[in-house]
């Protein structure tokens, strides 16, 4: 697990040659595909860079706009020629959902298409203004948090930081403070 998040850039650079071809009859969406691994693999490389310059961040700023047509494009294409539907699990759950609320629905798969409404997509037009802003993101990593700190033992740290500052509570309150600024223990 440690390598799979270690290595994570590693996986765009093996999986354009796993996708060559694989959409051969229709040379012109297997090219879409190839160009959309590319673009996203620059993105991601450009995003997580250490040290970020005015070029650097422009030519972030473009290949996220790059980006976002492709996936547009992807989402349009991908609509017309392939016929994806819910799977049998996402249909029982819909359908389990909309009788829990007295709704009815009918049980059969709906069509779905690629969702490109999501925080996920909407956070990459934000990088180029942050990265200005705080720095670069190769200082963090949300897959790091998750998979080094457990939520109890999170927990714990947070439980003794505040028993920690509320011994040091006597010892910060000034020694002249007006009666309005102790501490009243009822």
């Amino acid at each position: 697990m440690h390598y799979l998040i270690c290595h994570k850039s590693d996986h765009w650079q093996s999986a354009t040659p796993c996708f060559e071809g694989l959409f051969l009859p229709d040379t012109e969406f297997d090219s879409l595909v190839q160009d959309m691994l590319f673009t996203f693999a620059l993105w991601h490389v450009l995003a997580k860079l250490a040290m970020h310059t005015d070029s650097s961040l422009a030519l972030l700023k473009g290949t996220t706009c790059d980006l976002a047509n492709l996936l547009r494009q992807f989402r349009n294409d991908s609509a017309h020629k392939f016929r994806a539907r819910e799977t049998p699990l996402e249909a029982q759950r819909r359908v389990r959902r909309a009788t829990n609320l007295g709704i009815s629905s009918s049980g059969g798969r709906r069509s779905k298409v690629f969702n490109l409404s999501t925080f996920k997509f909407h956070a990459m037009g934000h990088y180029v203004p942050y990265i200005s802003v705080f720095g670069s993101t190769y200082n963090y990593d949300t897959a790091w948090v998750s998979g080094l700190v457990s939520t109890h033992s999170l927990l714990l740290d947070l439980t003794l930081i505040g028993r920690m500052n509320s011994a040091f509570v006597p010892l910060t309150k000034p020694t002249n403070a007006p009666p309005s600024w102790t501490l009243s223990h009822k």
